[in-house]
């Protein structure tokens, strides 16, 4: 019979990893990454808000997309493909991890949620909030 080997500590080393990354002064923010989060990327133009989010094999028909008082939460829900299986079926070793995830974030000010675009494609979930008109930069031509 298969099994995973687990390391003991391997908890508290993520635990040590995040927080230097944490103090670390960095310009750009990374975040440590545990297995039922969603990594996402976000960016800034101008224009507009980008966030990226990872949901690989998760059906668009599973994600879920909401904005309230500017927290913007994203919901995923990916299902077993052995739930109900044949119960004479052995199972030697299974790591993917299935069930509900949610991410939540705070959005800008800047970011107008009455002015989005969401699509999901290839498991890659891409979300544009358009600027407020009063954030974005104005340049003034001199005469």
């Amino acid at each position: 019979m298969l099994s995973r080997w687990h390391v003991p500590f391997d908890d508290v080393d993520l635990v040590v990893q995040t927080l230097n990354e944490a103090l670390q002064p960095t310009k750009t923010h990374r975040r440590v990454i545990t297995p039922r989060s969603i990594p996402v990327d976000i960016t800034e133009t101008p224009q507009s808000w980008h966030i990226h989010a990872d949901l690989p094999g998760i059906p668009k028909d599973n994600v879920h997309v909401s904005v309230d008082k500017h927290i913007l939460t994203i919901t995923a829900e990916s299902k077993s493909e052995f739930e109900g299986s044949d119960k004479d079926t052995k199972r030697h070793m299974l790591e993917r991890r299935y069930g509900k995830i949610e991410r939540r974030f705070q959005l800008p000010e800047s970011a107008d949620v009455n002015k989005a675009d969401a699509k999901c494609e290839d498991g890659v979930l891409k979300l544009v909030f358009g600027k407020k008109e009063e954030a974005r930069k104005k340049m003034i031509s001199l005469l």
